[in-house]
């Protein structure tokens, strides 16, 4: 067999193909690090993991393993309790730097509080079929005529990558437009993109409205608002 032959048949080889096609490339996940560009935004980067909700959290940019388990969303009721408890502490335990508030405080509270602070506005979960994955709350601000809050937003781990926190935030704005109120607002940490574009695409926009992190000074926070109505 002549040497340009041989060229050909090992370029045509199957086992070369099928060698390239079945090694993965490998991900890197990244976690949030400080640094401030040129408009004073904290912005996040950096090695580890980021954040993607209401003020930081959900990852669902994050593509790791999707489940292809069926996710349902519901509204919780003050029966569903502990799921909320649940969420809420496993998203304050995952993100501390995200979330208002203290992990042993609130892992204190009592049965009536959890209870109390599960009725109070509403609280949307998402299940797969191993249990509770993702939450989204909103409320009504006493200072924001109109509006709701979308806030505490966090979905598991091992189920970003779904929409799942698209879902739980259309839920949200679902029960906002039951409640009469005319536009939904969250708030966001500058320079959190993957976070930005989740909201985006679920119609946010930026109302120029700033206010620094009550945790953490180095970081600034801006609001995103959409209409309640629609879908």
């Amino acid at each position: 067999m002549s040497r340009s032959s041989r060229r050909l048949q090992n370029a045509a080889s199957p086992s070369r193909s099928l060698a390239s096609m079945t090694t993965p490339p490998r991900r890197m996940l990244i976690a949030p690090s400080r640094r401030t560009d040129r408009s004073g935004r904290a912005r996040l980067s950096g090695p580890g993991r980021i954040s993607t909700m209401a003020e930081g959290g959900s990852c669902e940019e994050e593509r790791g393993s999707v489940s292809m388990t069926p996710v349902v969303v519901r509204r919780l009721s003050g029966e569903d309790w502990r799921t909320w408890r649940l969420l809420r502490l496993a998203a304050l335990a995952d993100a501390p730097e995200i979330f208002h508030g203290d992990l042993a405080e609130e892992r204190a509270y009592d049965e009536a509080r959890w209870r109390a602070w599960t009725e109070d506005g509403v609280k949307a979960a998402a299940f797969d079929a191993d249990g509770p994955v993702g939450v989204a709350a909103g409320r009504v601000p006493a200072d924001r005529a109109g509006a709701v809050e979308l806030f505490g937003m966090w979905v598991r781990p091992r189920a970003r990558g779904g929409r799942i926190a698209e879902r739980l935030a259309l839920e949200v704005v679902a029960w906002a437009r039951e409640a009469g109120r005319s536009r939904v607002e969250l708030w966001v940490i500058a320079g959190n993109e993957p976070a930005e574009r989740v909201y985006r695409r679920l119609g946010f926009r930026e109302t120029g409205e700033y206010a620094l992190h009550p945790r953490d000074p180095d970081l600034r926070k801006y609001v995103m608002a959409r209409g309640a109505g629609g879908g």
